[in-house]
C-alpha cells in the first residue's frame, strides 16, 4: 500500500529585488528530509515531484515577481527561481509533494513566505532643450523648462521626494544674477546678469529620498548643458562737455537741434552747443566737446563712430563741417574765410 511522501522546508525566503537584468538564483536543501513514504523497495524506485503554487488569491503578485519558478528539485531539495528585474513584494507559496505510485501520493502541504525585498533604483531625467540653451542678454524671464519626465525609478518604486543638484561646472558664473536651480518639476531658474553675455555649463543630477540600503541608489548620471547667453547689442552714449567759444561772444549764436533715431546702435542726439563766431577762416578744436564715451554697457567694445547733422542755418559758412573725432570725442570744423554772417 503505498503511503504518502513527506519533506520539511527551511522556512520563509528574503531575497533583495533585482535591478537590471536578473540571472536564475538557487537556494540548496530549501526541502529536506524528503522521504517516498515508506523504505519498502517498491517504493524507493517511485518518482517524486514537488509543486510549488502561489497561495489562492496571490497569483497575480507571484506572476509580478517572478519570470521563472519558485520550484523545488526532489532529488536534492534546491529551491530555484528567477525574479522579475526591478519588482518587489510578498507572495505565499503552497508546497506539497507527490509520487506515482497511486493510492495515497500526496504530501501534506506546507507554507512559506517569498519576500522580494525593495531595492531603491536611480532616478532619470531628460533634457527638454536643445543644447546649447539660448538666452537674450537681459533677457527678463526667470523660468524655463530644462529637464522633462523627472523619475524616481521604474514603476514599483514608492512615492518619493525627488530633488535636482545644478551648478556652474565650467565658464562664467557671473553671467548670473540668479540662479542657476531646478525645480521638482524640471523648470529652471535663472536670470540673466545685466549686461553680459558668454557661455556657461550648467551640470545637473537627480537624487531621491528613497536610500542605499541593499545596495540602492538613489542619484542619476550627472548631465550638462550648455547656456549661451548671446549679445544684444546696447546704444552708445557720450555727454556734452563746456561751451565751444571761438573768441569773444557775437549774437546771434548759431545752434544745432534734435531729432529722435530709435536704431539700437545709435546714441541719442544731443543738442549741440552755440559757437559764437568772429570772422571767417578760423579754424577750432575742442578736445573736450563730447565727453564720457561709451559703446553700450561695460562689457561692449565696439568701435564708435560720430555723425554730426547741420539741420539749420547756412552751410557754407564753414569751410570744413564740422566732424567728432571717434576716439577723442574733439570737435573739428573751420569757417569759410569769405563767409559773413
Amino acid at each position: 500500500v503505498n503511503r504518502p511522501p513527506s519533506f520539511d522546508l527551511r522556512g520563509d525566503v528574503a531575497y533583495a529585488e533585482q535591478v537590471g537584468a536578473s540571472a536564475p538564483q538557487t537556494l540548496a536543501l530549501f526541502a529536506s528530509n524528503i522521504s517516498l513514504g515508506s523504505a519498502a523497495l517498491q517504493e524507493a524506485s517511485q518518482a517524486l515531484t514537488f509543486h510549488v503554487i502561489p497561495r489562492p488569491g496571490e497569483e497575480e503578485a507571484a506572476a509580478s515577481l517572478f519570470t521563472a519558478g519558485p520550484a523545488i528539485d526532489a532529488s536534492t531539495g534546491e529551491l530555484s527561481f528567477t525574479l522579475r528585474p526591478n519588482h518587489h513584494g510578498n507572495v505565499t507559496f503552497v508546497v506539497y509533494a507527490k509520487d506515482d505510485g497511486g493510492g495515497d501520493d500526496r504530501s501534506a502541504e506546507a507554507e512559506f513566505l517569498f519576500s522580494v525585498l525593495f531595492v531603491n533604483n536611480a532616478p532619470s531625467f531628460s533634457f527638454a532643450v536643445a543644447t546649447p540653451l539660448e538666452i537674450l542678454e537681459d533677457d527678463p524671464d526667470t523660468h524655463r523648462l530644462l529637464t522633462t519626465a523627472p523619475s524616481a525609478g521604474p514603476g514599483d518604486e514608492p512615492p518619493q521626494g525627488l530633488t535636482f543638484t545644478v551648478w556652474v561646472s565650467s565658464g562664467d558664473p557671473s553671467l548670473f544674477r540668479l540662479g542657476p536651480s531646478l525645480l521638482a518639476n524640471g523648470t529652471l531658474e535663472l536670470a540673466v546678469a545685466p549686461g553680459r553675455f558668454g557661455s556657461a555649463t550648467l551640470s545637473v543630477y537627480l537624487s531621491d529620498d528613497g536610500g542605499t540600503l541593499r545596495g540602492g541608489s538613489d542619484t542619476s548620471a550627472t548631465q550638462s548643458v550648455v547656456v549661451q547667453v548671446l549679445p544684444v547689442n546696447d546704444p552708445p552714449s557720450f555727454a556734452v562737455g563746456a561751451p565751444t567759444v571761438v573768441w569773444e561772444a557775437v549774437p546771434p549764436d548759431v545752434g544745432f537741434t534734435t531729432y529722435p533715431d530709435q536704431r539700437e546702435n545709435r546714441a541719442p542726439y544731443y543738442p549741440a552747443r552755440s559757437f559764437m563766431l568772429l570772422r571767417g577762416g578760423t579754424s577750432v578744436v575742442d578736445p573736450s566737446f563730447a565727453l564720457n564715451l561709451t559703446a553700450g554697457s561695460s562689457f561692449e567694445d565696439q568701435a564708435l563712430s560720430f555723425s554730426v547733422a547741420i539741420l539749420s542755418g547756412d552751410a557754407a559758412m564753414f569751410d570744413a563741417y564740422p566732424t567728432v573725432d571717434n576716439a577723442t570725442g574733439a570737435l573739428n570744423f573751420s569757417t569759410a574765410a569769405s563767409y559773413d554772417a
